[in-house]
C-alpha cells in the first residue's frame, strides 16, 4: 500500500504506508499478548475475606447474620424502650453503615458484636 504525501509545493508523492515496512518477526512469536490483570474490586456489600464458613453458601451466612441482628434488635428494643428505628440507626452508627441490606459480612458480623456489647452493659 502507498499513500499520497505532499510535496511543499502542493505535487503529490509516494511515500511508504507503515503497513508497507517489512518487520522481522521471531519464528517462536505465536502473535499473543500476555497482559497481567489486577484483582477486581470486591463486589458491592463483600469486602475482600468476606468467606462464610466451608459448608454454608455466602447468601445464607449473609441471611443469618441478618437474622441475629434482627434478634438483637428486637431484645434491645425490649429491654431500652427504643424504637426499632432508633436501635436499628445507633448500631448502623457504631459500623459506618447507611443500611443493613448494604451491608458486607464483616459488617454484619460488626454489628452483633456491638449489639452484644450494648446488651452487656444493660
Amino acid at each position: 500500500m502507498v499513500s499520497e504525501g505532499w510535496t511543499s509545493h502542493g505535487c503529490a508523492r509516494a511515500t511508504p504506508a507503515f503497513d508497507d515496512v517489512a518487520a522481522e518477526r521471531d519464528p517462536t512469536d505465536d502473535g499473543t499478548l500476555t497482559v497481567a490483570l489486577a484483582s477486581p474490586p470486591p463486589l458491592p456489600g463483600r469486602d475482600a475475606g468476606d468467606e462464610p464458613p466451608a459448608d454454608v453458601t455466602r447468601q445464607a451466612h449473609k441471611r443469618r447474620l441478618r437474622d441475629q441482628n434482627a434478634a438483637k434488635v428486637r431484645t434491645l428494643v425490649r429491654l431500652t424502650g427504643l424504637s426499632h428505628q432508633k436501635v436499628n440507626l445507633e448500631l448502623n452508627r457504631r459500623v459506618g453503615l447507611l443500611t443493613v441490606g448494604q451491608a458486607t459480612v464483616a459488617q454484619l458480623e460488626q454489628r452483633v458484636r456491638a449489639a452484644d456489647e450494648w446488651l452487656r452493659r444493660l
